[in-house]
């Protein structure tokens, strides 16, 4: 595949999440690709920025990121061909990612006796995709899979876990033994 062109773009975080909003490129392949440091000295943060899913506009959510510091993205298009174009608009806005958006903040939810008597509310709105293997999605970019974190104590060998999900959404959960610095995936 050729990266036939690509353009970028600069901007200093003024919050630890922001969100790269793109409207209009709505091409197979186009991407971005995030980097700390700078110009000479770049360090890929996150290259899983896949827009090709025809959503208008796509974005991408970045987290873990340092106020005052420089961050740089390139918005390119990969194509088994050269000479593509395409005109977009680009924004950066800052997002607030739920509180349960990293392992070490995880929910705890209580066992309980009967089969999901009660709901905890939650949301994946703002969320950030952990670098975890998912179950059953390793192959994919992270990016499109946004997550929450949940933890609870087992009372027995067997759980059952409920979930309830917009129609839209697509559903994935994976059970975890051990602690945020080391993830087992069990289920």
């Amino acid at each position: 595949l050729i990266t036939d062109d690509d353009v970028w773009f600069k901007f200093v975080a003024t919050s630890t999440a922001h969100r790269i909003l793109i409207r209009g490129f709505l091409q197979n392949a186009s991407m971005v690709e995030v980097y700390s440091g700078t110009c000479g000295a770049k360090n890929l943060i996150n290259n899983c920025g896949d827009f090709s899913n025809g959503s208008n506009p796509g974005f991408l959510n970045l987290g873990n990121l340092i106020p005052g510091n420089d961050y740089f993205f390139r918005v390119f298009s990969v194509f088994a061909t050269a000479a593509s174009a395409s005109n977009f608009e680009v924004a950066i806005t800052t997002s607030v990612a739920p509180a349960n958006d990293n392992c070490i903040n995880a929910i705890a939810l209580p066992v309980q006796a009967a089969t999901c008597q009660t709901n905890t509310t939650a949301t994946l709105t703002n969320a950030t995709s952990s670098a975890v293997a998912l179950c059953g999605i390793s192959n994919k970019p992270n990016h499109l899979y946004r997550d929450v974190w949940f933890s609870f104590v087992a009372t027995a060998k067997a759980h059952f876990i409920c979930t309830t999900l917009p129609q839209q959404l697509t559903r994935e959960v994976t059970v975890f033994a051990g602690d945020c610095n080391n993830l087992v995936p069990i289920a």
